[in-house]
């Protein structure tokens, strides 16, 4: 399993394995690939024969990652410490595929001991604006009024989209207008310049 690993990292370092888009590796993705093999993968599984793996064996593995196992106490210089979770072991399963997938197409080994593996979901993490950001937001949109309309302006449209993430919770529900949305502890509260909030309610339509 080291050697194979081994493989992976040389080769795609070398811009000689293809990723999903078949372009070569990036080097971000190869980065965290290159730390999850000798962090989780290398330590659990490095001394095992690929072709002796089973589909219970890299459950194993994701599990003893979430509990754990391969976690590190922060060391000396600019490291971080390493710690577990659901989210390290999912992404670990991921990367052990995408490792047996090349090797597999390069004839290394005939099969894919991680194909079918249950991971655990992704933790995705939605975060919204508070109300101190909205006013920020507000008075960069001011800055920007000269410009023009902010659909025409790429900085204006990625200011208006953040707006709507937070304002499709504020608006009542069957309803594509703000006007109500804007009212707050029985005060009116307009934060968003209005341009601004002809261009959401635009785009809530």
């Amino acid at each position: 399993m080291g050697a194979v690993c081994d493989w992976y990292l040389t080769e795609a370092e070398a811009g000689r394995l293809l990723g999903r888009k078949r372009q070569p590796i990036k080097a971000s993705t190869l980065y965290m690939d290159r730390s999850r093999v000798e962090t989780h993968i290398r330590p659990l599984l490095g001394s095992r024969f690929v072709a002796a793996l089973i589909l219970a064996d890299i459950e194993k593995m994701q599990t003893d990652i979430a509990a754990g196992k391969t976690a590190k106490p922060r060391g000396e210089g600019r490291g971080r410490a390493t710690a577990g979770g659901k989210g390290a072991a999912s992404r670990s399963v991921t990367t052990l595929h995408s490792i047996f997938a090349h090797a597999m197409r390069h004839g290394l080994i005939e099969s894919n001991p991680a194909t079918g593996v249950r991971k655990f979901p992704d933790q995705k993490k939605t975060r919204r604006l508070s109300r101190a950001e909205i006013f920020e937001l507000n008075q960069a949109l001011r800055e920007f009024e000269p410009v023009g309309h902010p659909v025409g302006h790429p900085v204006g449209l990625a200011i208006v989209r953040l707006l709507v993430n937070r304002l499709r919770d504020w608006a009542p529900i069957g309803t594509n207008s703000l006007s109500n949305s804007m009212i707050v502890a029985g005060q009116d509260w307009d934060p968003i310049h209005t341009w601004a909030r002809r261009t959401v309610s635009a785009v809530l339509r």
